[in-house]
């Protein structure tokens, strides 16, 4: 084909692509898979500017491959707009009206947040994608995409994309204004699979390809070499070049091509090609190059004030000079340098001009997009004033108001604060003191105070309160203003605030409410909780009432009364619960009800209507997709659930809501949940080294945000871990002087502070120091509500003072009442209550049964610091006593749970105190052979070592399968229950019967599931130590595996090593290496192609080291942390206690597992045990497993 010599048709024009063949078929094969599993990919194009990367994946979408294709391109003047290209992308595959409840939440009672935001695009974005239709999306210039889009890529490609193929191009030259590196490492780093296509110089038989053989004859090798060398390859480069050949009148030769070389640099031919067009051609693409980087025709022809066909006509030297290109309905800048040589052109006057033109063009155009009132509220702020916007106000005002709404909410707040300005300085110039210059100086205000917190300027606000004229605005400025002061930690004044926007509203809380105003609210919000539950709150109305919805508001502000030892705590939550069923439900009634809740349980001890106020705003949260208080209500689920359910529910209700903070934004509340993990784990007594990691987790998050008094928290329960374990320098009781008074104004630290200092004390057996600080701690309990800590502080308060010989009050009767609300949690603390006390008495008998009994429901929860505290308690009594084989079991038992709980200096102390009983236990007159005593004793050990773990890690999982068991029979009753009103209702309602029924089947077979799960671990037998070879183990599970069905089409290798002794019991050795090859199976079941499951044993100095290798979809960062946690699972049928039971047993093994590489195309997952060599006068073979 011939070009055209008067424009670009053929080498330009129509993009046709030349050598790009293999860059062309990897783009294919990613779209191919996607298409074949359903797993979602990401495609990174990298090159510099002009080497074709747009034409690229242009050509491939061309090809006809998907008929789902969204494109958009981040614009280097727009890179402040938020969420730009995601908005347009959306808009191109959703139904008009369908990006209106996207962008802005439909409920105005929400405080929408980017991180909601976020999950409404992505849930919107899934929705446009099928397993018969994949969808393609192309997001271009990646180098200036704005700051929210790329937060919400980076998310959205590590949440796990589905049926989604993400193609994002970026330049990798230097010199282009925003970094390129750091959007590209962002979808480098995804849990999808990446490939990433870096585009190289096209080659001199590419160039070739693109010249037209007539033209040059014989001459076109080297001329082809030439023009490569001169535009290094750069395809953008080429085509200029070849353009300009293309517009000459005779043939060049090489000779007079060589000498014309030194004029073929980019700028050279770009000013060349643009001083060819004529002056109205130039002037069309200067409004075009204002609007950006592709226009619509519509647009560009209403702010240049010509017809479409007037248009067309002028743009047609500019198409065939290879400027811009007509798609789409859009004209399209051929290439950002040529945008840019445009604009160049024109002066700051002259484009404030033609952005005013393209702003009024814009608004009049209506319905817009959410992108295009972005697009046009940024054209607002970037035109003059004038008659032209002066004449379209209204309009104006109602775009930048939603503009700066929208953008307030992505998280832009320097955008939105522009907007709000702009609709200022337009309002300034009309009529003062309108219902509209309240609304933008409200918006200003709300926008300086989420920039500058707590260092905004008075004047702003005040000058807000008297523009208030309604009481509604005097109590949004008031609730304004409060909200200052609680960053600036003014608690009282802001409570103070607070209340007086209530008042102006007509609700009226006293701040400093007796026990009949508490009780009164009491009474009203578990009538408006009880009707919330009977209504179901799927069927909750939500709040509309603007009146309403400002004074939840102003409630929530309240949570600050928390730190002040009054009633208001209780009235506020109570109000808002009582408002929530009479108005509607919002963000805040989960606030309400979880912490009404606390303050029940706190104030009556009344946990069963506690927790069900807790698990409410949990439900809620999630029936409702609210998102604001989520994690603040599973925080305070955890507070409230210790008093009833197994204190591991609590801790994944904890950790449930540092995930969720986490990932929400919510980070104040993320730190205060990590902070209730350690709680959580500190009660359970979990390994110190656990807690440590938690800590160190927690710490690095808070110090990561500034959040100081959490930091204070954290580092108190740190230097307490660190003196039970050891590795605290500091062995003196500190001074009440460092420990009172270390936090802020109304903190809990007064409470934590004495609390740690008298555990730690009591550890170490200085009793009068440890009740010396736990009454002082006492005083500050009213701070942390119905926490697990002050069931802490009660019980070690008691035995300090029963083991000092004084009374310990009601603290041992309260106790007891928690006992009998959940004996798994707290039997052990009142059995060893009741022990000493009789101890105390001199009724021996009975204190060693009650030692007896605290041992054996410490095991049944798996509390390894009260296990090692009943022992030791036990061991001395039974010493005083002269029971002395008695105390030496006692107190071994003793060191070795206070060496598992990591109470290292505790066993040392027995040992050393000790140290005559146990050499007199050892001393044994038949001197046996002393190597078989010392392999007994071994085998011994470690079978002890491990039936505990299997008690631990049974009794641990067994409280929080009761829970687990406990949902489905509740639903039972539910069903059961509604049912029988079905059937009794006139007429009958049978079908809606029918479907109760079928669900109290469904439930029953989930309790069913779990139980069956719970017997086949508590069926495991005791541990029987034998000398066994690793591979022999090996060898009997592999006929298992490939007998599995999910074993079909697998290729099984295995290469084991010689001599792999092990010292263990081999059916538990066989439980990991079953459970290891069987989760690698289940890994591939998703994958097309080629599967292989590969296991090796290797030697590793005094260990052999087992690897199970998949070609699986890998483990992404945020699972691994968590692979190993009890019932966390990745399978959606799983209970995830596989993995943690295999490593508590290869652990107690003296060994470890954990996971050696994974990434996208598989894992290896490594099992270390130690070698143990045969005894010497072993006659047999090792026995097989």
């Amino acid at each position: 084909m011939q070009p055209d010599r008067n424009g670009m048709t053929y080498f330009f024009g129509d993009r046709q692509i030349f050598g790009r063949e293999a860059e062309l078929a990897m783009l294919q094969e990613a779209f191919e898979r996607v298409s074949q599993t359903g797993d979602g990919e990401v495609v990174l194009v990298r090159g510099p500017a002009g080497i074709g990367k747009t034409a690229l994946v242009k050509a491939f979408a061309g090809a006809g491959v998907t008929t789902r294709f969204a494109a958009a391109r981040a614009e280097d003047m727009s890179s402040h707009v938020p969420y730009g290209p995601v908005f347009r992308v959306l808009e191109s595959i959703c139904l008009p009206g369908e990006m209106e409840g996207l962008a802005l939440s439909s409920d105005a009672s929400l405080s929408d947040s980017p991180a909601q935001l976020n999950a409404r695009l992505t849930e919107a974005i899934h929705a446009k994608a099928s397993a018969a239709t994949p969808l393609v999306i192309f997001i271009d210039d990646l180098q200036w995409l704005d700051a929210a889009s790329a937060t919400f890529l980076r998310a959205f490609a590590a949440d796990g994309m589905k049926n989604i193929l993400l193609i994002s191009a970026i330049r990798t030259d230097d010199g282009q204004g925003i970094s390129s590196s750091q959007p590209g490492s962002m979808l480098e780093h995804a849990t999808s699979r990446v490939t990433r296509l870096d585009l190289l110089s096209l080659a001199p038989n590419a160039v070739e390809d693109m010249m037209p053989s007539q033209r040059f004859g014989d001459g076109l090798k080297p001329v082809a070499r030439l023009v490569q060398s001169v535009a290094s390859g750069n395809p953008f480069h080429i085509r200029l070049i070849l353009q300009d050949l293309a517009l000459q009148e005779r043939r060049s030769d090489l000779t007079s091509l060589l000498s014309a070389q030194k004029d073929w640099g980019i700028q050279t031919l770009i000013s060349r090609h643009s001083a060819q067009l004529p002056d109205e051609t130039r002037q069309i693409l200067q409004m075009a190059a204002c609007i950006g980087a592709s226009s619509d025709q519509g647009l560009l022809a209403a702010a240049s004030q010509i017809s479409d066909q007037k248009l067309n006509d002028l743009l047609l030297p500019a198409i065939q000079n290879g400027f811009v290109r007509m798609e789409g309905g859009t004209v399209q800048f051929q290439h950002h340098g040529l945008r840019e040589h445009i604009l160049s052109e024109l002066g700051p006057d002259q484009r404030a001009r033609l952005h005013a033109m393209i702003a009024c063009s814009m608004i009049v155009a209506e319905p817009l997009s959410v992108a295009q009132q972005l697009a046009a509220a940024d054209h607002i702020v970037k035109a003059a004033d004038g008659p032209a916007l002066r004449d379209h106000a209204d309009a104006m005002l109602a775009v930048l108001l939603k503009a700066a709404q929208v953008v307030k909410v992505a998280g832009s707040l320097d955008t939105a604060l522009c907007y709000a300005e702009k609709g200022l300085s337009l309002l300034g110039k009309g009529e003062p003191q309108g219902p509209l210059q309240w609304t933008f100086e409200l918006l200003r205000c709300a926008i300086l105070v989420e920039i500058r917190g707590a260092a905004i300027h008075d004047d702003a606000l005040e000058r807000l309160a008297a523009l208030a004229r309604s009481p509604l605005d005097q109590a949004r400025a008031l609730r304004l203003k409060a909200g200052v002061l609680i960053l600036r930690g003014a608690y009282e004044r802001a409570i103070r605030l607070a209340l007086d926007g209530l008042a102006c509203l007509d609700i009226h809380l006293s701040r400093k409410p007796g026990e009949p105003e508490i009780s009164a609210a009491f009474s009203a919000a578990i009538a408006a909780y009880d009707a919330l539950v009977a209504d179901g709150f799927e069927n909750a109305p939500l709040l509309t009432d603007e009146t309403i919805i400002v004074a939840m508001d102003l409630l929530a502000t309240l949570q600050s009364s928390f730190f002040s030892d009054d009633g208001l705590k209780c009235l506020h939550v109570a109000k808002i619960v009582e408002l929530s069923a009479r108005y509607g439900v919002c963000e805040a009634s989960c606030y309400g009800l979880a912490w009404c809740g606390v303050c029940v349980a706190g104030e009556y001890a009344a946990y069963e209507t506690a927790l069900g106020l807790a698990e409410a705003a949990v439900a809620l949260s999630k029936a409702r997709s609210f998102q604001a208080y989520r994690t603040s209500a599973l925080v305070a689920l955890d507070q409230v659930s210790v008093w009833l359910k197994p204190l591991s529910y609590a801790l994944m209700r904890a950790r449930e809501a540092y995930d969720h903070g986490k990932r929400s934004g919510d980070v104040s509340m993320a730190c205060y949940a990590a902070n209730h993990v350690v709680s959580d784990l500190l009660a359970m007594g979990a390994p110190l080294r656990t807690v440590s990691s938690e800590i160190e987790r927690g710490l690095e998050l808070a110090r990561g945000v500034g959040f100081d008094d959490v930091i204070k928290i954290l580092e108190l329960q740190q230097r307490f871990v660190e003196k039970l374990s050891g590795t605290d320098i500091a062995t003196e009781v500190a001074s009440d002087a460092a420990i009172i008074g270390t936090g802020s104004e109304m903190s809990p630290l007064s409470f934590w502070g004495p609390l740690f200092e008298g555990l730690a004390a009591f550890h170490h057996g200085q009793l009068e120091p440890a009740s010396h600080f736990l009454a002082q701690a006492r005083k500050w309990t009213w701070t942390t509500p119905a926490h697990i800590h002050i069931a802490d502080l009660l019980f070690h308060a008691a035995l300090c003072q029963i083991m000092l010989g004084c009374d310990p009050g009601e603290d041992r009767a309260e106790i007891a009442e928690l006992a009998r609300c959940n004996p798994l949690t707290f039997a052990s603390k009142q059995a060893l209550l009741n022990a000493e006390t009789h101890r105390a008495n001199g009724e021996m008998i009975d204190a060693l049964r009650c030692y007896e009994q605290a041992i054996q429901a410490a095991s049944n929860a798996g509390f390894l610091h009260e296990i090692a505290f009943s022992h030791e308690r036990a061991g001395r009594l039974s010493f005083e006593a002269g029971l002395f084989s008695a105390a030496r079991l006692h107190l071994r038992q003793a060191q070795h749970h206070y060496r598992q709980w990591g109470a290292q200096p505790k066993s040392e102390q027995i040992q050393q105190e000790f140290s005559a009983l146990f050499a007199t236990g050892s001393d044994d007159r038949r001197k046996p052979d002393t190597q078989a005593q010392q392999r007994a004793a071994q085998m011994h050990a470690r079978a002890d070592l491990i039936s505990n773990a299997h008690v631990t890690v049974l009794g641990s999982m067994a409280a929080a399968i009761v829970h687990e068991v406990n949902q489905p029979l509740s639903a039972i009753v539910t069903y059961a229950n509604s049912g029988t009103r079905w059937l009794q209702h006139q007429p009958p309602q049978l079908e809606k019967a029918a479907s109760n029924f079928a669900r109290i089947e469904q439930a029953g077979m989930r309790a069913s599931g779990i139980i069956m799960a719970l017997r086949s671990l508590a069926k495991q037998s005791p541990a029987n130590l034998e000398f066994v070879d690793l591979s022999a183990i090996v060898n009997h599970v592999l006929p298992l595996v490939e007998r599995d069905e999910r074993a079909e089409g697998v290729t099984i290798t295995c290469t084991l090593a010689a001599d792999g002794g092990l010292l263990a019991d081999s059916i538990q050795i066989q439980q990991i290496v079953l459970n290891l090859m069987t989760n690698a199976l289940d890994a591939m079941r998703a994958r097309s192609g080629r599967r292989v499951l590969a296991i090796s044993s290797e030697i590793h100095g005094s260990d052999i080291r087992l690897l199970v290798t998949d070609s699986g979809t890998g483990i992404s960062e945020t699972v691994r942390d968590r692979i190993f946690d009890p019932f966390f699972s990745t399978k959606d049928n799983g209970l995830g206690m596989g993995l943690s039971i295999c490593k508590t047993i290869a652990e107690i093994h003296g060994g470890s597992l954990g996971i050696g590489q994974s990434s996208a195309a598989g894992t290896t997952m490594v099992l270390s045990l130690p070698l143990t060599a045969m005894p010497q006068s072993a006659d047999e073979d090792p026995p097989a497993a």
